[in-house]
């Protein structure tokens, strides 16, 4: 993976993997995350969710590691759900995050 982020000049690779999680890859770290169980009811939408909150995620400042729990959180719930676009539950504590005055990439 760092040989593809060299050679295309990628700031960051997502590989996801189902129900085995997903890893963030890029020149300034990595992050593993392993999954949560969830009853699979439709995947329709899971990539989507995943990659709504790794924007967010990024966009926001978070961490690799705090994305990565947040995207796989999201992406099991959707695939919980029937349907590509459930109504996401009010979370009890929102995610806190420092937004950057400009993202650099």
């Amino acid at each position: 993976m760092g040989t593809l982020c060299r050679r295309y000049n990628l700031k960051l690779i997502a590989l996801t993997e189902g129900d085995r999680g997903s890893l963030l890859f890029g020149p300034l770290g990595r992050s593993r995350h392993t999954g949560h169980r969830t009853e699979v009811i439709d995947t329709v939408g899971a990539g989507d969710a995943f990659t709504a909150v790794l924007a967010f995620g990024l966009l926001s400042g978070a961490s690799l590691d705090t994305i990565n729990e947040q995207a796989n959180r999201v992406a099991s719930f959707v695939c919980s759900r029937a349907g590509a676009t459930p109504e996401m539950p009010i979370a009890e504590k929102p995610w806190q995050h420092n937004r950057p005055q400009s993202v650099e990439w």
